[in-house]
């Protein structure tokens, strides 16, 4: 791949990523009610939105356990019970961009960490909880904006006991072209996400590439590129917002 086409290649990913995303952020708004903790917590909400719910108490008692086991342990080191009943701040699904960390050998055989962004992968949370900041909260053990690192980690346990506790969910995402699965992310715990991924396929040019492009723009931060060529399998719904863009 040469500078042209890697260019022309990052113009299309950032348009068609912009457009999956916001295609999904369309139908996760006509599902919100789907996604709010009440349908599964009921009267062990806080507040106003509280509702009568069945086996709620099933899922209190699984959903305390869970938290209190990950909260416990590194790099949270949380302490304090989750009790009844439970302060929720957002109801609304929303999505936070896929990075991960990859280290490159560069010409002085020295290791360079860069941090990959996905275009067509999301993790699943709650409005006002974002990832980024989550992560800054765990490494830098201060909370962002008044809401406090064990609130950050009670919304995503419960972004995903939602998605567990709803199957027609999962099989109404797969059936719009979007993966759903359950992920561990590098520096925070056993903590389950959810990650949504479209079906396209993504892909990193050679090391060599990344290493040039970071020597002159000055940043660690790379993005994989979509395969355009993988739409072809695909539902015409892709197929079509693909070739819009070409």
């Amino acid at each position: 791949m040469n500078t042209a086409e890697l260019i022309a290649s990052r113009r299309t990913t950032r348009k068609l990523s912009g457009l999956l995303q916001q295609r999904l952020e369309v139908y996760l708004s006509c599902l919100t009610g789907s996604f709010s903790p009440v349908s599964i917590l009921g009267k062990y909400i806080n507040g106003q939105g509280k509702a009568t719910v069945a086996n709620d108490d099933l899922a209190f008692n699984l959903i305390q356990e869970r938290y209190m086991a990950i909260a416990s342990e590194e790099p949270f080191n949380l302490k304090k019970p989750l009790s009844a009943p439970v302060d929720v701040y957002s109801h609304t699904p929303s999505l936070y961009k896929f990075s991960y960390e990859r280290a490159i050998e560069d010409d002085n055989a020295e290791l360079q960490s860069f941090e990959i962004l996905s275009p067509n992968r999301w993790i699943l949370g709650y409005s006002g909880f974002d990832l980024r900041d989550f992560k800054d909260q765990v490494q830098q053990r201060k909370a962002i904006e008044g809401n406090r690192l064990e609130d950050y980690l009670l919304h995503y346990v419960l972004m995903h006991q939602v998605m567990e506790s709803n199957p027609k969910l999962k099989m109404l995402l797969n059936d719009l072209n979007m993966r759903v699965e359950e992920v561990r992310l590098a520096g925070l715990g056993s903590l389950p996400f959810v990650m949504l991924t479209a079906e396209v396929d993504s892909f990193l040019p050679e090391d060599d590439i990344i290493l040039e492009v970071s020597s002159v723009s000055g940043t660690h931060q790379f993005e994989e590129l979509i395969d355009t060529g993988s739409v072809k399998d695909q539902p015409s719904t892709l197929r079509v917002l693909v070739e819009s863009l070409s």
